[in-house]
């Protein structure tokens, strides 16, 4: 992903109203295959004040989210996972969480299914 990418990400979820407090309350959790990806948009996530747990699988963010269920407040995840794909990695977040929100990271490759 280029910086203007993770940019967008970063932006994508401020758009939706999770305002991080100065005491780190409000976590997101990073899921992506590429774990340099998921750390990079980790980083412009808490450089705008969320706290952030990253993870490489689906079944790796099923734990983290789990772990940190009390703060968390949103996924980020690619829809295609090792494991379990992106949005069955929400769909069992949610059962847990049901205010949880979800954003799928899309390239046109994976929308269109290549």
């Amino acid at each position: 992903m280029t910086a203007t990418e993770l940019d967008t990400v970063a932006r994508a979820v401020e758009s939706f109203h999770l305002s991080p407090e100065t005491n780190w309350e409000t976590g997101v959790l990073v899921v992506h295959p590429d774990i340099d990806t998921a750390v990079q948009i980790g980083l412009r996530l808490a450089n705008k004040g969320y706290r952030v747990w990253t993870a490489k699988s689906g079944s790796d963010g099923m734990w983290e989210g789990l772990a940190h269920a009390e703060t968390l407040a949103a996924v980020v995840t690619a829809p295609k996972l090792p494991d379990i794909p992106g949005a069955e990695l929400y769909r069992r977040l949610k059962l847990t969480l049901p205010g949880l929100l979800c954003y799928m990271l899309a390239t046109a490759e994976s929308v269109i299914g290549i």
